[in-house]
């Protein structure tokens, strides 16, 4: 028989301790630890000996709103804006907070950047982003590639001339 014992009160809901009538616990973690990137947000602030309204100054947002991270509170998807600021101010190295939430780093090659991009525009436009804006965008990706030295293969390119020795048209932007 298993019990479920209540999340500590500031763990968001999806982390909670399952215990068997044997009394050994398990622990289910099928969101992010928020948790712990809270408590890594309050010890770096404090070793910065800064106040929550010092950070949250910093950051653009309110002393309430870095509160609410250090308690791991944290609401909608995906990781708030804020949030990234706030660990910015703190001088936390790149990948430190998908470390603490237990997310895979991401590959930073170029070509998959570029894939994202794509990805990016695609949902842009189906938001009611204007498509021609989106080919200017995605011809410039495509130069900063290639100004990087990096081929993608004609299959992948979005935003450029179908065969590779056909220049690209230029959208006419009203």
């Amino acid at each position: 028989m298993w019990l479920a014992v209540p999340p500590h009160p500031s763990k968001p809901i999806e982390e909670h301790v399952l215990l068997p009538a044997s009394g050994s616990a398990t622990v289910s973690t099928a969101a992010p630890s928020w948790w712990n990137v809270g408590n890594a947000v309050h010890a770096s602030r404090r070793s910065l000996r800064m106040s929550q309204a010092e950070l949250a100054e910093a950051a653009g947002i309110s002393r309430r709103t870095v509160n609410n991270y250090e308690m791991g509170r944290v609401s909608g998807p995906g990781i708030p804006a804020g949030l990234v600021r706030v660990v910015a101010h703190l001088g936390w190295p790149e990948g430190r907070l998908d470390e603490l939430l237990g997310m895979p780093a991401l590959e930073r090659t170029p070509a998959d950047a570029y894939r994202a991009v794509t990805d990016f525009a695609d949902a842009c436009v189906t938001a009611g982003a204007d498509s021609r804006v989106r080919d200017i965008f995605l011809q410039m990706a495509h130069l900063l590639l290639e100004q990087a030295g990096v081929r993608v293969p004609v299959a992948d390119a979005r935003g450029v001339a179908d065969h590779p020795d056909e220049p690209a048209s230029e959208p006419d932007i009203q």
